[in-house]
C-alpha cells in the first residue's frame, strides 16, 4: 500500500500562514470586523482540531489570543493565553511560546499590572536568547524599553528602542515607527536635543522623517528646546488623535515637568509675587496656575503658602534657616524642660 504523500498537507499549511499574515495586516483589521475575523479563526481551529493537524491549529489559536487582546477582551485572552502554554511547553516550541509570554505581557499592561506585565516578558525573553528572530527580539526590546519608561528610566530606555530599531528592518512599518517616536521622546526628556537631529544621520531613520507622527516629535522637541509651554500645548490638542496611550501618558508627563520647571523659574527670585503675573508669563489661565502652585507646595516644591486675600503666592524663608530656627525652639523647649 502506497502512502499518502505529506506534500499537500504542507502546502495547505503554508496557505494559513499567509492568510492568517494577510488577514492581521493592519489595514486588513481596519477593513474587517474583528469579530467577523475571531469567528472565521474559531471554525478554522475546528477543521484544524478535527482532522488533527496539531502545529498550524496552534498558529490559528495563538492568532485567536492575538485578536482577543485587540479586542480588549483580557480576561478571556488571558485564560486561553494559559491554556495554550501548557500544551506548548509540553511539546518545546519555543517560538510559539515566546509569541505568547509577549501578547501576556501586553495584556497584562493593558489592564495595569505591571509586574505580571514584566514577569511574561521576562519569560519571553529568556527563550528568546537561545533563538534567532529578530522580529521577536525587536518587540521585546520595545517593550522594556516602554517599561522602563514607566519607571522613569529614561535612559535605560533608549538603549533598549536603540536596540529594538538596530534589529528591525521593516522601516516604516507602524511598530517601527512609534519605536523611533518613543526613542526621540526619552531624548527630549533627557533634554539630549542635539542627539535627537544626530538619530537621522543614520539613513534608516532619516527615510522616516516625513511621518507624521515623527514630524510632531520633532515639533514637540522644537517647543521643548525653545520652553515654548503654549505651542507644546497646541501640538498636543491638534495631534492627540493619532497618538497612542503611552505617547498620551509620558507626553502629558513631559508637559507637566516643563510647566513645574517654568513656575519654578518665575517663582525664584521673589519673596512675594501675584498669581495673575506668574499667569501672565506663561500665558495661562489663572486659576490652572493657582492649582499647579497648591500641588508644588504639597509636593515640597516650592516652600511658601497662597494667600487667597492679595491672591498671591507667599514664600517662606530659606528652608535652611527654618530648620536652623526650628532646632533653636526645640533647644529652648528641652532647656525649659529641664528646668522644671
Amino acid at each position: 500500500m502506497v502512502k499518502s504523500s505529506p506534500e499537500p498537507q504542507h502546502n495547505s499549511d503554508k496557505l494559513i500562514k499567509i492568510l492568517l499574515q494577510s488577514l492581521f495586516e493592519e489595514q486588513n483589521l481596519k477593513k474587517s470586523s474583528k469579530d467577523e475575523i475571531l469567528e472565521f479563526l474559531k471554525k478554522l481551529k475546528k477543521y484544524l482540531k478535527k482532522h488533527k493537524r496539531k502545529f498550524i491549529c496552534n498558529e490559528v489559536k495563538i492568532k485567536i489570543c492575538e485578536l482577543l487582546m485587540l479586542n480588549k477582551n483580557y480576561r478571556k485572552c488571558l485564560r486561553v493565553t494559559k491554556k495554550l502554554v501548557k500544551k506548548l511547553k509540553k511539546i518545546d516550541d519555543k517560538i510559539k511560546l515566546i509569541t505568547l509570554y509577549v501578547i501576556e505581557s501586553k495584556v497584562y499592561y493593558s489592564i495595569k499590572n505591571s509586574s505580571k506585565a514584566k514577569s511574561a516578558l521576562t519569560s519571553a525573553r529568556a527563550l528568546a536568547l537561545g533563538l534567532y528572530n529578530p522580529k521577536i527580539m525587536s518587540e521585546i526590546d520595545m517593550r522594556s524599553g516602554m517599561y522602563s519608561c514607566d519607571d522613569r528610566s529614561y535612559l535605560a530606555a533608549t538603549a533598549y528602542f536603540l536596540e529594538a530599531l538596530d534589529i528591525s528592518k521593516d522601516y516604516k512599518n507602524n511598530e517601527y515607527l512609534k519605536c523611533l517616536s518613543y526613542l526621540i521622546l526619552c531624548k527630549i526628556i533627557l533634554k539630549k536635543f542635539e542627539e535627537i537631529n544626530g538619530i537621522f544621520e543614520n539613513k534608516n531613520y532619516r527615510i522616516c522623517i516625513n511621518e507624521k507622527i515623527i514630524e510632531f516629535m520633532m515639533k514637540i522637541k522644537k517647543s521643548c528646546e525653545n520652553k515654548n509651554l503654549k505651542s507644546f500645548n497646541e501640538l498636543l490638542s491638534e495631534n492627540y488623535e493619532i497618538l497612542d496611550d503611552f505617547l498620551k501618558k509620558h507626553l502629558e508627563y513631559l508637559y507637566d515637568l516643563t510647566l513645574n520647571a517654568n513656575i519654578l523659574k518665575i517663582v525664584k527670585p521673589y519673596s512675594q509675587l501675584k498669581i495673575q503675573f506668574i499667569a501672565d508669563k506663561l500665558n495661562f489661565d489663572k486659576s490652572l496656575v493657582e492649582n499647579k502652585l497648591r500641588l508644588l507646595i504639597l509636593d515640597g516644591k516650592i516652600h511658601g503658602n497662597i494667600d487667597q486675600s492679595m491672591e498671591a503666592l507667599i514664600i517662606s524663608e530659606n528652608v535652611k534657616d527654618e530648620n536652623i530656627v526650628e532646632a533653636r525652639q526645640v533647644d529652648k523647649l528641652l532647656e525649659f524642660t529641664e528646668n522644671l
